[in-house]
């Protein structure tokens, strides 16, 4: 896809390689040299006067009056205006210039290119899309028409009044016609052809890139300055959106996650249509799902498919747990989140709705009033799950569970997901203290954690990261260095705990340091059968 000025660079690779171009999408794209005489603006000075010029004028004017600067129709800012995810976007949109610093270079070579313009627009020989506004004053709509005029069988779609902020002003007709238009490839490789599914998935990937950009940005936003203003978690999405992706390409069941997703407070319609569904469709058009995507996903597992390895090993031990001949007659989510586990059928026979045992969920207030409302608005039955909002600072999550008709002598499952390397060493021993029967919790590498080797750089980084975007920090972890499996089953037989079944994060083989584990642990004689490996 060629976005604005990225379309001749979109348009040269579409015509220099077609073997590994499946479909062009111009999007009100440069096309020619005749392009108005537009001076950049002044802010793009300098990063200081960037930042300064833009915060002074949105104090001033405030956003309405930033966006009349870029998109003077009155009914072209009311559609932007009109939902605060298209505000959103069109401010993260004008926060990307900056830093202009990082700009300047790419810009001059622009300036330096466009002057000249003589694309191999007769060349092209694959599907083309052109979309343009009509009153497109950066670009005029004649590139779109200059375009399709020169390329053979291009599809022209015009949009009366959309001007350049066409990708979020219009962007529900702009989602409708891209979808249209790659609904009607042919999908069907040749015989004999070597396209492979990860190079259409890639390709579609690229296709929705700017829909995936715009998403993104609209959804870190609204954790930033939405969520953690409120003290509701940020980190509760990013299993809940892996396990999403998951059921929207078809890998896992799980549906009460999609119903949700709308009403939860840094999701909505249009965060999942241009950041979800695109990820789903470009999956199940290409019919890739790749390591990423896989359920119950690799072994050994990554970092990037932990999440999927860790859902498939905490689902197994849940329906073992709930089978026929087990004792346990009681389930604790602990900082739920956004788990859905307790509402109805899944993936590996998991219906703790159904199975006539009583569940409870523990989590801070905020993010469980929150989660509370969402599952009322989609109309999800919750009935058969208890909430006990517990300040984890203030109260023990035991006692607050009592309070709500926990009794902790009847035969209890606790899972206890992505939250053991936010807590400190005595808060997590204390929990493992408190456990009346069984516990199936993931762990970091203490190594990992403290940014030591073989984990420097990835430690460090990504304490970093949770830090400066999520405000939280990590603190345990249990150390994996050779041989891991021993360091964690002697973690355990400190803590009265016997493990029932672990894995690693990673390869545990010779000197290897896995990522982290996943542990299935239980008081003595009170066990059931361990699920599989």
């Amino acid at each position: 896809m060629g976005l604005s000025g990225g379309g001749p660079s979109s348009m040269t690779f579409a015509a220099a390689y077609p073997e590994r171009t499946r479909a062009l999408i111009a999007l009100e794209a440069v096309s020619n040299s005749d392009l108005p005489d537009i001076p950049a603006p002044a802010f793009l000075a300098g990063d200081f006067t960037a930042w300064l010029s833009v915060s002074m004028l949105k104090r001033a004017v405030g956003t309405e009056g930033l966006l009349e600067m870029f998109s003077p129709d009155p009914e072209n800012q009311r559609l932007v205006l009109e939902s605060e995810e298209k505000t959103a976007a069109f401010e993260g949109l004008m926060w990307s210039l900056w830093p202009p610093s990082q700009r300047g270079d790419g810009l001059a070579n622009d300036e330096k290119q466009f002057d000249a313009l003589d694309l191999p627009l007769a060349e092209i020989r694959v599907p083309t899309l052109a979309i343009h506004g009509t009153a497109d004053a950066a670009v005029p709509v004649e590139h779109a028409s200059f375009l399709a005029d020169r390329v053979p069988q291009a599809q022209l779609h015009i949009i009366e009044g959309a001007d350049h902020l066409m990708p979020v002003s219009h962007q529900e007709e702009v989602v409708r016609v891209i979808t249209e238009f790659i609904d009607g490839l042919d999908d069907q490789a040749d015989e004999g052809s070597e396209e492979s599914p990860e190079d259409v998935f890639g390709v579609l990937c690229l296709v929705f890139s700017p829909l995936l950009l715009v998403g993104s940005m609209v959804f870190a936003l609204k954790v930033r300055f939405v969520n953690m203003p409120r003290g509701i978690s940020g980190t509760a999405y990013e299993p809940y959106m892996a396990r999403l992706a998951l059921h929207l390409i078809g890998s896992r069941r799980d549906d009460v996650s999609e119903r949700i997703a709308p009403h939860l407070p840094a999701l909505s319609p249009l965060i999942m249509g241009l950041l979800m569904k695109p990820m789903a469709l470009a999956s199940r058009w290409s019919g890739f799902r790749g390591s990423f995507f896989a359920y119950p996903g690799p072994r050994p597992s990554t970092l990037i498919t932990f999440i999927s390895h860790r859902t498939h090993f905490f689902d197994t031990a849940i329906a073992a747990a709930t089978a026929e001949d087990s004792p346990i007659r009681q389930f604790v989510f602990l900082g739920a989140g956004w788990d859905t586990r307790g509402y109805g059928p899944l993936s590996e026979g998991v219906d703790l709705a159904g199975a006539g045992v009583k569940v409870f969920e523990v989590d801070e207030p905020p993010t469980q009033q929150v989660k509370v409302e969402a599952l009322r608005a989609a109309g999800v039955d919750c009935n058969n799950v208890t909430f006990a909002p517990t300040d984890f600072n203030q109260q023990s999550w035991l006692e607050s569970l009592k309070e709500h008709g926990f009794d902790p002598d009847q035969p209890t499952f606790i899972l206890w997901e992505g939250v053991t390397m936010y807590l400190d060493d005595a808060a997590v021993s204390k929990t493992l203290a408190e456990v009346g029967s069984r516990i199936a919790f993931d762990f970091f590498s203490r190594e990992l954690v403290l940014g030591r080797k073989p984990y420097a750089v990835m430690g460090t980084y990504m304490r970093y990261a949770l830090k400066s975007f999520y405000g939280e920090s990590m603190h345990f972890g249990i150390s994996t260095a050779a041989p891991a499996r021993q360091q964690v089953l002697d973690f355990f037989e400190g803590r009265g705990l016997e493990v029932e079944n672990f894995e690693s994060l990673g390869r545990e083989a010779g000197r290897s340091t896995p990522i982290g584990g996943l542990v299935l642990a239980a008081v003595p004689d009170q066990s059931v059968a361990a699920p599989p490996a």
